[in-house]
């Protein structure tokens, strides 16, 4: 199966497809040429990106940010919430009163300010940008998790930093190879996982119900929170001194999860200058972990590879969907630490995002080894080469509640959303026959509500979808979490456990009436749906039934 990526001419004659084999040679590729690297086939031109740019985005890392943790002591990060730690350094720093201003105080003016125009989104484009998440947000999810998450992460420089932080794998041994993948360790990538999915929420616009048996005090906390809309992802507002006044809920996340960046981008660094590694092996520099084109790549997988999945997956967004989803998280890039002009030359439109991401696909990961070729999990023990995250975290989310499906499932989303060749290179077992029926069938199932919505004509059963959606996918991910909301806090270095102070400190208070009546609504919902759905298959039968009756009696007569 060949991907397509467009626009593309009628008809493209096979034989001038340039079929990619090192990253370098992007940069000979001239506008007009058809490249093909992972059964994906794309027009080069001005909107691609060449190796050699590439690299020198690879060499930055964020300065403002690892200024400001190298000034503190390691060992006082861990547990701690990096966005009030690096508030209340700013406001010691501002209550001095120096003439130059502090690291701190800095950093924290850069987080604080609005987007420049050019990458800000619009009410608008947010608006129509979280709607289209919440719309289809379980085939999004499924392609994070199978896509950007257990294929995307597995490029050998992504995958030699992950090793090296631990992080959504197991811990590697002194040989490099990988420690037996159980029950703790999957739970350890679990709750990783877990704090990716709630980043996305919280950016998305996901709010946190709280009881009617709450203290009013609580009460009127939460409704202090601004969560959803261009409100929901815009910094503090102007103040003379550090505040939190008017902050959105996902620009915290988003701008904890740049922090926490930092904090494992400088733990990879020492653990590097202990081992004497961290070079490069053909250049001989030094590799930057975390860079900007990992950081940018990162941020192209959660706003392009969805919609490339949910294509795949047979869901259709017109451009003014695609497009106020890429301006959303382009904004969300901002407060990650994306340069701006990345942000407004990239991600602004679906077909320029689009070719952009299918380049950090060349320069990131090898050239497809040949056909029927082992695996890479294989070759890692045959040539040193690390073996990726994929199989951790499809063995993670497996036999999960609600859905309980099995790892055989997620191996075959997997296959499904990535193609065979990246499936074969990262160990990915192929479907049996009965298997690849199931995941289609699958597939039709996670995407009906959306394909329904679309041609059923009632708005009000789409708001009410969107909202129990928003309401209860927050719920289910809050409940397995452990009760919390996670402040993306970071751990001891080589310990994946959170303190129970820190758990105290994040945790929610579950709504168990609330939960009820939200499913009972959703149960509704989805009767409502079957009801309408086998009335049409009904009609529509009866109506075939009487022109094909009417056709018969007409040619007998």
């Amino acid at each position: 199966m060949v991907f397509l990526l467009p626009p593309l001419p009628r008809n493209p004659d096979p034989s001038t497809f340039i079929h990619l084999e090192r990253p370098s040679q992007t940069d000979d590729f001239r506008n007009g040429d058809l490249i093909t690297t992972w059964e994906r086939l794309f027009q080069w031109d001005d909107d691609c990106v060449p190796a050699s740019e590439l690299a020198a985005l690879s060499k930055l890392a964020d300065p403002l940010v690892d200024d400001f943790l190298s000034s503190l002591p390691p060992p006082h990060l861990a547990h701690k919430d990096l966005l009030q730690l690096l508030f209340e350094e700013a406001t010691k720093e501002k209550s001095r009163g120096l003439s130059e201003k502090g690291l701190a105080l800095r950093l924290w003016e850069e987080v604080a300010r609005e987007a420049p125009e050019g990458v800000k989104a619009s009410e608008a484009d947010v608006e129509l940008g979280q709607r289209v998440f919440w719309g289809n947000v379980g085939g999004i999810f499924a392609g994070l998790m199978h896509f950007s998450l257990a294929g995307g992460f597995s490029s050998p420089r992504i995958t030699a930093s992950l090793h090296k932080a631990s992080y959504l794998i197991p811990p590697s041994s002194a040989d490099a190879k990988y420690l037996p993948i159980t029950a703790i360790t999957a739970e350890r990538t679990l709750s990783r996982l877990y704090e990716t999915g709630q980043f996305v929420l919280d950016v998305m616009g996901s709010e946190i119900p709280v009881p009617d048996s709450a203290p009013d005090t609580e009460k009127l906390a939460s409704s202090l929170l601004t969560t959803s809309g261009l409100a929901g992802l815009s910094p503090p507002l102007p103040s003379s001194s550090p505040s939190f006044g008017g902050a959105g809920e996902g620009w915290k996340s988003a701008v904890r999860v740049r922090l926490l960046h930092g904090v494992v981008r400088r733990r990879i660094q020492m653990k590097d200058q202990r081992t004497g590694e961290g070079f490069d092996e053909e250049t001989g520099e030094t590799i930057v972990p975390i860079n900007v084109e990992e950081v940018v790549g990162t941020l192209s997988s959660f706003a392009v590879a969805p919609l490339w999945t949910l294509e795949t997956m047979g869901v259709t967004l017109n451009a003014a969907e695609k497009d106020a989803y890429l301006r959303t998280w382009r904004h969300i890039g901002f407060y990650l630490g994306v340069p701006s002009p990345l942000l407004s030359r990239h991600f602004s439109l679906y077909t320029p995002s689009s070719k952009f991401l299918a380049s950090i696909v060349c320069h990131l990961f090898p050239s497809p080894p040949p056909t029927g070729s082992p695996s890479s999990i294989v070759l890692g023990e045959q040539n040193g080469v690390l073996p990726p995250p994929t199989m951790a975290i499809l063995d993670a989310i497996s036999n999960r509640p609600p859905m309980r499906t099995t790892l055989e499932y997620h191996q075959n989303m997997t296959r499904f959303l990535v193609g065979d060749s990246l499936a074969d290179y990262l160990g990915v077992p192929r479907p049996t026959m009965v298997g690849s029926l199931r995941l289609r069938l699958s597939v039709l199932l996670l995407t009906y509500g959306t394909h329904f919505g679309n041609a059923y004509p009632s708005r009000r059963w789409r708001d009410t979808r969107i909202r129990l959606m928003r309401d209860g996918i927050g719920r289910m991910l809050r409940m397995g979490m452990g009760k919390r909301k996670s402040a993306f806090r970071p751990r001891e270095e080589g310990s994946g456990m959170l303190s129970e102070e820190a758990k105290e400190e994040e945790g929610v208070r579950m709504d168990p009436v609330g939960a009820y009546k939200m499913v009972r609504e959703y149960q509704l919902l989805v009767a409502e749906m079957v009801v309408v759905s086998l009335s049409a298959l009904v009609g529509a039968s009866v109506v075939s039934f009487v022109v094909l009756s009417k056709l018969r009696s007409a040619s007998g007569a």
